[in-house]
C-alpha cells in the first residue's frame, strides 16, 4: 500500500470534545474514505502509526445537511467517520490536545 493511498483512505483526525474524552479508553476518531471498509482502515491506521495495534473500528456514515445561505439553501456534504480503538502507545499528538483542554 502506497502512502498516498493511506492518506486517502484516513483522511483527517476529528478533534470535538467527544473525541477528546474517548481517548482516555484509547479510542481515536477520524474522517474517512466512503469507499474504505474496516479491514482496509484497520491495517492503513496500523501502516500510518507503527506501535499500534488496531482491535476494533466502528464505521459511521454522517449524512449532509441543509444550510441557509440567505434566499438560498445548500446542500452540506455527507462524510464517514471511523472510531479506532486501539492497543499500544497512545497516539501523541492526541495526547497534546486533550492536556490542553
Amino acid at each position: 500500500m502506497f502512502s498516498k493511498a493511506l492518506y486517502q483512505l484516513i483522511q483527517k483526525p476529528i478533534v470535538t470534545e467527544k473525541a477528546l474524552s474517548l481517548m482516555q479508553f484509547n479510542q481515536y476518531i477520524f474522517k474517512v474514505s466512503y469507499k474504505s471498509n474496516k479491514v482496509e482502515l484497520a491495517k492503513a491506521f496500523e501502516a500510518l502509526f507503527p506501535g499500534r495495534k488496531v482491535t476494533k473500528v466502528a464505521l459511521l456514515n454522517k449524512p449532509g445537511k441543509m444550510k441557509r445561505l440567505g434566499k438560498r439553501s445548500i446542500m452540506k456534504a455527507s462524510y464517514r467517520k471511523a472510531i479506532f480503538t486501539i492497543t499500544g502507545e497512545p497516539l501523541d499528538y492526541f495526547q497534546e490536545l486533550a492536556h490542553a483542554n
